[in-house]
């Protein structure tokens, strides 16, 4: 049987300090997905204001979660001051929220990400969505057990077998 494991991660930058520009946010948008696939996860929803990080996260059958977090915390913060000087350093705050969640309950909080700026008061800098991208491309975002199965077992194959 696939496994399938939905999280929101979120994390905040230090203090809360609003440290993340446009820029930083524009670059995280092609950061975080290569770093979650690198920690054994697919980033599936982003939401970027200038001092918070919300991601929704689709778990492989063998994700280390500390891993998966250290890449997506201190490697994004790593990249992000190196690749984008002189628009400031990002530093993220110690911990993060992580809150397991599952498909019936995305639509809801693809609304919750989607109001991050008009929450905080501030710009929603970057709102990114598997979804989107998936319909940008022609395909409806939404797939059969079938689909889903085989689509997991190409990208997992030990999940489809009932490996761990």
């Amino acid at each position: 049987m696939p496994t399938l494991l939905l999280a929101m991660l979120t994390w905040t930058t230090w203090g809360r300090a609003g440290l993340i520009r446009p820029a930083h946010a524009a670059a995280l948008t092609g950061l975080l997905p290569r770093l979650a696939e690198k920690g054994g996860a697919e980033l599936t929803e982003l939401a970027v204001v200038s001092s918070r990080v919300h991601t929704v996260l689709r778990f492989g059958p063998q994700c280390d979660l500390a891993r998966l977090v250290l890449y997506m915390k201190s490697g994004s913060a790593l990249l992000l001051n190196r690749l984008i000087a002189g628009q400031g350093t990002v530093r993220w705050a110690e911990g993060y929220d992580l809150l397991s969640t599952d498909l019936t309950s995305l639509p809801r909080l693809r609304r919750y990400l989607d109001d991050q700026g008009r929450h905080y008061g501030v710009p929603l800098l970057v709102r990114w969505s598997l979804v989107k991208v998936a319909e940008e491309l022609g395909q409806s975002g939404v797939v059969s057990r079938e689909e889903e199965s085989a689509v997991v077992s190409r990208r997992w194959p030990s999940a489809a077998s009932g490996r761990s």
